[in-house]
């Protein structure tokens, strides 16, 4: 197991709509675009645009992600952190491991 990660944090990320938010920020994306990658990824997963926002929020307030501000743009868009990267990458290997 990797030394340093906060396993609280990625035991809270690991429920199905928070895991499919953190795996469709591969790219600095919008509310809208993060929902349209986690419905690809995710087929039957039920998700609105409000649901991700309210998912950002939780995660902007635990250091997951951070606002990218985009010139000519109104809203920001988001992107993971190091530690949402690292809570990205982990999740990843574990659905790697998955028979």
């Amino acid at each position: 197991l990797p030394s340093g990660v906060d396993w609280a944090l990625y035991g809270w990320v690991c429920y199905s709509q928070r895991r499919a938010v953190l795996e469709a920020l591969d790219a600095p994306r919008y509310p809208a675009a993060i929902k349209r990658r986690a419905r690809y990824l995710h087929p039957g997963i039920h998700l609105s645009a409000n649901n991700v926002r309210d998912i950002i929020r939780l995660f902007r307030a635990r250091g997951i992600v951070e606002p990218v501000h985009v010139a000519g743009r109104a809203h920001p868009s988001y992107a993971l952190t190091a530690q949402g990267q690292v809570l990205q990458r982990l999740q990843w290997e574990g659905e790697a491991r998955r028979p």
